[in-house]
């Protein structure tokens, strides 16, 4: 378990004690990213941002640093419908409206002196939609550096990324589907990565309940269209905030997107829809 959920890591052709060494290494990346950009652990880099940032400015690690350009520079590109700057709406759904006023438009990130600081206490970070795609991009730095050409990871089943070619010469095959109408496509990857964005589903009772975690900035709403996102990348983590920020987007926001992110593909399957339909060019 890291971030919440399962990660799971096939690395073909390793001895039992490489393995176990990979394993104490990964695992050691993991937390170590989990305890900077955990917005739920009390004593992460981004919590105390959160807690002190709305009072007066906070200078940054460098890493942290790179995050919050690289937050930046999505929030800008995706049209502010990739937005980190909404944990307190996602906290408490009660704040959702007009009268909310969080947000990244209310962060003043100065990139050079590596200073934040947030206009109003309405506004915290929230790298939920980011941190398994940094941090498996983390993981792949690593590997590349061990001389490691091949593996494939899942991460909570969402983010899932194929370190070259499948061992028998060939690309790594997945199949996706919509959670509530079976509707399936299948994904070749080889050096890729995809990301798939939705409504969660979980087991109740007798009955699947939705729920709704993705906020829509423009309205300060949580996203209820039943669709799935699933965005193909060269990059973990671009993957994983595109996916993010189509379910999202509004119309003028996509088009950005695709104009801004070009080489990436992007589909989406509505409840209602017998195919993923690529939406990118």
């Amino acid at each position: 378990m890291a971030m919440g959920t399962r990660f799971n890591m096939v690395v073909p052709g390793l001895s039992h004690s490489d393995g176990e060494h990979l394993s104490r290494v990964v695992t050691g990346i993991l937390c170590s990213e989990e305890s900077r950009l955990s917005a739920y652990m009390a004593n992460s880099e981004v919590s105390c941002i959160n807690r002190l940032a709305p009072a007066m400015q906070q200078k940054v690690s460098d890493e942290m640093a790179a995050v919050l350009d690289f937050c930046q520079l999505t929030w800008e590109q995706t049209g502010g419908a990739f937005d980190a700057g909404m944990f307190r709406l996602k906290q408490d759904a009660g704040l959702a409206g007009d009268d909310f006023t969080g947000g990244w438009e209310y962060v003043r990130w100065n990139s050079f002196e590596r200073m934040i600081y947030f206009e109003n206490s309405q506004t915290a970070i929230d790298l939920g939609g980011f941190g398994k795609g940094w941090a498996l991009s983390k993981v792949i730095d690593y590997l590349k550096s061990e001389k490691i050409d091949s593996a494939f990871i899942s991460f909570g089943e969402s983010s899932i990324t194929a370190h070259g070619a499948h061992p028998l010469g060939s690309n790594w095959q997945i199949t996706i589907s919509h959670p509530s109408t079976g509707v399936a496509a299948l994904f070749e990857l080889n050096n890729q990565s995809v990301s798939v964005s939705g409504l969660k589903t979980h087991s109740g009772d007798l009955s699947e309940k939705e729920q709704f975690h993705i906020i829509r900035p423009q309205q300060h709403a949580m996203v209820e269209e039943n669709r799935v996102v699933v965005v193909k990348s060269e990059s973990p983590l671009v993957a994983e905030v595109l996916s993010t920020a189509v379910m999202a987007a509004s119309d003028s926001q996509i088009k950005k997107i695709l104009k801004n992110y070009e080489n990436h593909k992007i589909y989406v399957c509505e409840s209602d829809s017998p195919v993923f339909k690529c939406i990118s060019g």
